[in-house]
């Protein structure tokens, strides 16, 4: 298949607005780990560093850098947010915030040359509505009196 040479182009416009929505200077791996959350919310910390080769400090930073508040306690790009896992306490999951839904939707607006007024927000669960959806697994509860 040869190579579109207009897709090259949409694919630099949507680097580009990336930037312009985040205001931010970026690796490509923080966008990547930005682009694995909006495609599959709800993934741990460990599933993250393991699919993008980082250690769990490494994707720590950048989960923080992409969140509410990097590790230097600076406000961060506010595209995801972590929550506890209901299931499982001890680990948290990642989701896009609205901004996070909204800057997806302008990146794939700018890749595929869609025009603003074509365009709907991306249809991706954010970590409110998931929790609101979620129903305990009634094995998974502890009966009163046993730990």
């Amino acid at each position: 298949m040869p190579i579109n040479g207009n897709a090259a182009e949409h694919l630099y416009e949507g680097v580009r607005e990336f930037r312009k929505q985040t205001g931010e200077k970026f690796s490509l791996v923080a966008f990547e780990v930005f682009l694995s959350v909006a495609l599959a919310p709800a993934q741990t910390t460990e599933l993250l560093a393991e699919e993008s080769g980082l250690s769990l400090s490494g994707i720590s930073r950048i989960l923080a850098s992409l969140g509410r508040v990097n590790r230097s306690g600076e406000p961060g790009m506010g595209l995801i947010e972590g929550v506890r896992d209901p299931q499982e306490p001890r680990r948290t999951i990642y989701f896009l915030t609205e901004k996070g839904r909204e800057t997806v939707t302008e990146l794939l607006r700018a890749t595929q040359g869609i025009s603003p007024k074509n365009v709907t927000l991306y249809p991706m669960v954010t970590a409110r509505e998931f929790l609101d959806d979620w129903k305990p697994d009634p094995s998974r509860m502890r009966r009163k009196g046993r730990n």
